[in-house]
């Protein structure tokens, strides 16, 4: 019979909230790619193209100096610094000046281009923002005072899309004045202009706006456009304060400002999710994409924000619009990889989170989420890969340690899993859903103490948890501690009486304290609150069952069985509640189904013996326990039971053989002993059949029957005194047993105590009145002690039941006297 609690197992941890970043992402260390040069070969290859652009007054003074870059031949961008008060601007380049004429104006994101007749100087080969990630390396070219080349190396630390293009912002430290210096790749392509704003952040102008200058001129003559930048820059050191208030409060002044609105709407929903403003921020993105449809971050941070909602359908479908624009961004398939993960589509998910490595593989997050969704296939192996290596970037990250102890439990390497789950508590003791873990490892190994001590300290944290207190609940049982068990499963369903696992749990708690009224509430509470639970109903019948209660057993397990009707054990047990009501064409029924789903069920052969020896069926009964001991040859009891079959058939030597073994196997057995020397009794083997029915009485000293049949080997070697023996503790333990006293008189005729005999056959005949064999034998033990007139009475009873009994006793007593 099976009892088998459902352990709940607590949920992955979850890792912190998505990150709602414009950009600016925490900073990466990245290995170079095989193909990127150092430092120096990137001053090497590209200084050549970097030039020092000189804007002066109408009276030659000097009113700006910013770095520039050749883009073409004869044409050189940079920033637009002082280019509307311009009279001359000078192009400097290895120590000669050249006269330059502006060409473009994109005042509104600082990008000029200029003319310069006469520069010899190679172009920079333009890059591409969208191949420039958080943690990539990057170099900044500039002039010193001196007119001398610096370099300065550094990293992507964020990037925002804009117009086109990504806005990064840049580790690398720019000297005083720098503004306009070259940004070049590791591969040593241009990728964008240096920014630096009044917060002391360095940026880079997308190369992108460059390619775009043609587009967005505003023309020398034209009204001058105020540049973004500025508005740009304070609302992403804003963001990286954290400061989502003035963030928002700054975007709403610049949408009132602004002639292009899009960054201050996209701005202003950052501000919205950072204060956990949600719904509007959905709004509020959404707005600003009507402004530039083709903005991925913001496509990526309406999905970051949908998916944090819950809306992971939609989450799916804004992320998908982001990589439909760049299939590059890092951030977006790990929104989409999430989105699918929170739908069960865990090959996709993972499939997104590889997408998202191959363009970051530094990003610790995405490592994360590939892991859980390993975790979700069930491909272990990856899963623990996956939290190793994000724990290469975050190593001080408790939900990952917790996550991999998950994986390592899953793996069965428990020492692995318990170090990773103590690691998890080390950096955050409070981490509740580590503790649940660890405690189910400790309950998975048998270290019960453990186990429950760690379910205690998660009730500190969390007291409402329901995985710590079903699972409390099974450790304290393990541990053998059932009321406890049932405490804690009480108060889960005190707290919540609708949670049927709790129910479930409590009925096997009592059930070990073998409270079954107790337990039978319980399950039936299970079912109530969830009528699909099998185990619930296969227990509520096993309980009803040995109460003896047949028929709630038998509807309970018919409620089991419409939910799984492939458990063997249910229709076995069902069997078994039938046969108790000596139902037994349906137990023979309910017996074959469970065999026909596990042929292997040696008690469900063994009480399909018995069903068809009830039935009279035995031929079928030596079938069935022919098996079962096929399958357990050690079965004693079926072993005895086929004896019994093979007795009823009328096989004698059969019967002994089933009857040896069984007692081979089990010499205590009392019936086999009996059958053994019935068997023998049958054959006229009286020594034999007396032994043995002697042992079945010393070792049951109340079978009547042994005891009636040993008398009758000792009446058939007609050693009465001993017979006389058997059969009067026969009679003792069965006075009601007719032949039993009538054999009694037979011995007590032996001996020649004619009155006990007397005596013994009218027992017999109390019993039975009209039992021939007794009234023969009163006949002739009056006939014995000269009882003529009575002699003749149970003769005139005898001659009326059975004539020809009467005749054969007449000539032999009647007639010689």
């Amino acid at each position: 019979m099976i009892r088998r609690a459902a352990n709940r197992c607590a949920a992955p941890s979850q890792h912190t909230a998505l990150q709602l970043l414009a950009g600016c992402l925490c900073l990466l260390t990245g290995a170079a790619l095989a193909q990127d040069k150092t430092a120096s070969g990137v001053f090497s290859a590209v200084s050549d193209s970097v030039v020092l652009v000189s804007v002066n007054d109408n009276n030659g003074k000097t009113i700006s100096r910013s770095n520039g870059v050749v883009i073409a031949a004869q044409v050189v961008a940079s920033n637009c610094a002082g280019v509307r008060k311009a009279g001359a601007v000078q192009v400097s380049h290895h120590g000669r000046s050249f006269p330059a004429t502006v060409t473009y104006i994109d005042g509104e994101h600082d990008v000029c281009s200029y003319a310069v007749a006469g520069l010899n100087a190679p172009a920079a080969t333009l890059g591409s923002t969208a191949s420039a990630h958080v943690g990539h390396r990057v170099f900044t070219i500039d002039t010193l005072k001196g007119g001398q080349l610096n370099i300065s190396e550094g990293l992507i630390a964020g990037r925002r899309s804009l117009a086109g293009g990504y806005y990064l912002q840049l580790s690398t430290p720019l000297s005083r004045g720098s503004a306009g210096g070259a940004v070049f790749a590791a591969s040593g392509h241009l990728i964008g202009l240096s920014v630096r704003s009044r917060e002391d952040i360095d940026f880079a102008a997308p190369v992108e706006w460059l390619g775009a200058l043609a587009q967005r001129d505003s023309g020398p003559t034209g009204p001058p456009a105020a540049s973004i930048l500025d508005d740009l820059n304070r609302t992403i050191a804003l963001h990286n304060k954290g400061d989502w208030l003035r963030m928002g409060r700054h975007a709403e002044s610049w949408m009132q400002r602004a002639k292009t609105t899009e960054p201050a709407w996209f701005a202003l929903a950052m501000g919205y999710a950072g204060i956990n403003q949600k719904p509007i921020a959905v709004e509020v993105f959404q707005q600003a994409l009507r402004f530039d449809p083709e903005d991925t971050d913001a496509w990526q941070q309406l999905g970051a924000v949908q998916l944090a909602l819950g809306q992971f359908q939609n989450a799916g479908i804004s992320a998908r619009r982001a990589l439909r624009i760049d299939p590059e961004h890092a951030d977006a398939w790990l929104v989409l990889g999430n989105a699918y993960q929170n739908l069960g589509q865990s090959d996709k998910a993972a499939h997104a989170f590889q997408q998202a490595l191959h363009i970051a593989p530094n990003n610790g997050e995405a490592w994360f989420r590939l892991g859980n969704a390993n975790l979700h296939r069930n491909t272990l192996a990856r899963a623990v890969d996956g939290y190793q290596r994000a724990l290469q970037f975050e190593p001080d990250n408790a939900d990952i340690w917790s996550n991999l102890g998950l994986a390592y439990d899953r793996l069965e390497q428990d020492q692995n899993a318990i170090d990773a789950y103590r690691k998890a508590l080390k950096i955050d003791s409070g981490h509740g859903n580590t503790l649940v873990n660890l405690g189910n490892t400790y309950l998975r190994i048998g270290r019960t103490e453990d186990a429950v001590l760690s379910y205690r300290k998660a009730l500190e944290i969390n007291p409402k948890n329901p995985d710590v207190l079903i699972n409390l609940g099974k450790a304290l049982g393990a541990r053998g501690d059932h009321q406890q068990a049932a405490d804690a499963y009480r108060e889960r369903v005190t707290s919540n009486p609708g949670d049927a696992i709790a129910w479930f749990n409590l009925g096997i708690s009592h059930d070990q304290m073998g409270q079954y009224p107790q337990a039978i509430e319980a399950y039936r509470n299970a079912v109530r609150f969830d009528d699909k639970l099998s185990n619930a109903w296969h227990n509520l019948g096993i309980d009803h069952a040995g109460l003896h209660q047949y028929a709630d057993a038998i509807a309970a397990y018919q409620h089991a069985l419409l939910i799984d009707p492939q458990r063997a054990s249910t229709w076995f047990n069902l069997g078994t509640a039938h046969l108790g009501m000596a139902q037994n064409d349906k137990a023979v029924a309910a017996y074959q189904h469970a065999l026909q789903i596990d042929p292997t069920i040696v008690e469900a052969w063994g009480n399909l013996g018995l069903a068809h020896q009830r039935l009279g069926q035995h031929a079928k009964a030596v079938e069935a326990f022919a098996k079962a001991v096929q399958i357990n040859p050690e079965l004693a009891q079926a072993w005895g039971n086929l004896g019994l079959s093979y007795q009823r058939l009328e096989q004698p030597q059969n019967a002994i053989a089933a009857f040896t073994k069984a007692v081979q196997i089990e010499p205590a057995l009392a019936g086999a002993w009996q059958g053994l020397g019935e068997s023998h009794l049958s054959l006229q083997d009286y020594p034999t059949a007396i032994a043995a029915l002697a042992k079945a009485t010393q070792i049951d000293p109340q079978a009547a029957l042994a005891w009636f049949n040993l008398g009758n080997g000792y009446l058939a070697i007609r050693d009465y005194p001993k017979a006389v023996v058997a059969l009067l503790e026969a009679s003792r333990i069965d006075p009601e047993h007719a032949d039993t006293w009538n054999n009694l008189g037979v011995a007590y005729v032996g001996v020649k105590q004619q009155q006990n005999a007397i005596d013994a056959y009218r027992h017999a005949l109390r019993i039975k009145p009209a039992f021939a064999k007794a009234v023969a034998g009163l006949t002739v033990a009056q006939a014995g002690m000269g009882l003529r007139s009575e002699m003749m009475e149970s003769w005139r009873t005898l001659n009326a039941i059975d004539p020809a009994t009467a005749e054969a006793v007449k000539r032999a007593v009647i007639d010689p006297q």
